[in-house]
């Protein structure tokens, strides 16, 4: 199930940035479930951000489709990090398809 968020670039830039720092510390015996299914999402990521990041942006931001595990852990993981302001919008708007949420099964 995908997730759609629209992102700023600068949005995706801190949300690259905050993932290529996990997978720094990243050892895949001593990592957490969660930190494994980030560095993996990375690698998918890095050339979608590669496309944002060299194209205008527009008015309403891009719209990133993101795995509901993947908003979920970085929803988690945000909200225990000490980050700065400019990664509160992210994390706001995490938040919101999170509430936001419809589950594709319901069938009523």
């Amino acid at each position: 199930m995908k997730q759609k968020l629209l992102l700023t670039k600068q949005e995706v830039y801190r949300l690259v940035h905050f993932l290529l720092h996990k997978k720094q510390s990243f050892n895949p015996i001593k990592s957490t479930i969660e930190e494994v299914v980030l560095v993996e999402f990375l690698q998918g990521f890095i050339p979608i951000a590669q496309r944002i990041m060299i194209r205008n942006e527009p008015k309403k931001g891009f719209t990133v489709n993101l795995p509901l595990s993947v908003v979920r852990v970085l929803h988690l993981q945000l909200r225990n990090e000490k980050f700065d302001s400019r990664i509160s919008s992210l994390l706001s708007k995490m938040d919101a398809a999170l509430v936001n949420y419809k589950n594709g099964w319901d069938f009523y």
